[in-house]
């Protein structure tokens, strides 16, 4: 008699018809029932946990989705980093985002990712920890009380700017590892990281620049990463509006673009 184990291992990433229709809607036509398995396999990691077919009982039928608020998170908070860089409106000092940097991205996607650690979430827990670590150094950097701006205080201007070229490029390798796993998942997830990547590396560029004395071309560099940042938050702002229609049971569903089709099916795991 197959056990109740064996049986949840076969069906673990299944989902329901119903949440299948809410997530991927518009991109279901012409589509077999294998690819939409295949397709929804990676939306079930982002739904409501009472939705998911083996998380969905108990405690877990009673959890919500701690994903929808660390996308709006990180979209709010790049933003602001991102109009920064851009030098919009004539605000360059990046002491303007510190409380975005601190409460909204740094302390709400911790929160969120200790939750996705209780759903099993890997992939979700290692991308809002490492984005709420991010963050929150960035945060220290910037916050006189912890010092770090004063430890460079006898230093050539330099010295500072270089050390921050290396903390941003140290940070691009955990984001392109990101970015590249996300390709198995959707477009708008793409998206997102793409733009974390490429304006992580203008800013680095950017602080490169300034070590160097060039300053126009550092000016070009700090609008460029605020172009890509402002992109990432744009998609993080979509991807926040869709998981809440699905979250409401709207009566439509928005593309999220799923990429897992372009992928080969996983073989079924052993018993």
């Amino acid at each position: 008699m197959m056990s109740q184990n064996s049986s949840n291992e076969t069906g673990d990433f299944q989902l329901r018809k119903e949440v299948t229709n809410k997530t991927l809607a518009s991109e279901n036509a012409g589509r077999t029932p294998s690819q939409l398995e295949e397709g929804a396999r990676y939306e079930a990691l982002t739904l409501d946990a009472k939705d998911h077919p083996t998380l969905g009982k108990g405690f877990y039928g009673r959890v919500g989705n701690p994903t929808v608020m660390g996308l709006g998170a990180h979209g709010v908070t790049l933003m602001s980093l991102g109009v920064v860089f851009c030098g919009f409106r004539g605000v360059t000092i990046n002491q303007a985002a510190v409380g975005n940097l601190c409460f909204s991205a740094g302390l709400y996607m911790f929160v969120c990712a200790q939750w996705e650690l209780v759903l099993g979430n890997t992939f979700a827990w290692v991308v809002f920890g490492s984005f709420s670590g991010f963050y929150l150094s960035f945060a220290a950097i910037l916050i006189p009380w912890f010092g770090v701006t004063a430890a460079f205080a006898d230093a050539p201007e330099s010295v500072m700017n270089n050390a921050l070229a290396l903390y941003v490029y140290v940070w691009c390798g955990i984001f392109m590892i990101i970015f590249l796993v996300s390709l198995k998942t959707n477009f708008v997830f793409v998206m997102i990281f793409l733009g974390v990547v490429v304006g992580a590396f203008f800013a680095g560029g950017m602080y490169d620049n300034l070590a160097s004395g060039a300053t126009a071309a550092a000016g070009r560099y700090s609008t460029a990463a605020g172009s890509f940042l402002f992109m990432s938050a744009a998609f993080g702002f979509y991807a926040t509006f869709v998981q809440l229609l699905a979250a409401v049971d709207f009566p439509f569903a928005l593309p999220m673009g799923d990429l897992s089709r372009f992928w080969p099916k996983p073989k079924p795991k052993k018993a």
